[in-house]
């Protein structure tokens, strides 16, 4: 097993870790993050360092509504 990494300070995409939050039931780390919208998120460690998790959610509706549909399921709407 790796060695555990202090990530409190860290950033990774919109979010900035703020403390530990203990173990889920697989036993991996779990962080509380907040969020450059102001929200808090609590991630699993993996996904914080492999790029997985980059935000609370803000990031996909700020895309999806850009794109101008909720979903994501058509290429171009008008």
């Amino acid at each position: 097993m790796a060695k555990f990494k202090n990530r409190i300070g860290d950033r990774y995409g919109r979010l900035t870790v703020i403390e530990y939050a203990g173990r889920d039931h697989r036993g991996k780390h779990l962080w509380l993050c907040k969020c450059d919208c102001g929200n808090t998120k609590v991630v699993v460690s993996d996904n914080l360092s492999s790029g997985k998790s980059k935000s609370c959610g803000c990031l996909l509706k700020e895309f999806l509504h850009k794109k101008g549909n909720q979903y994501g399921l058509y290429e171009d709407r008008e």
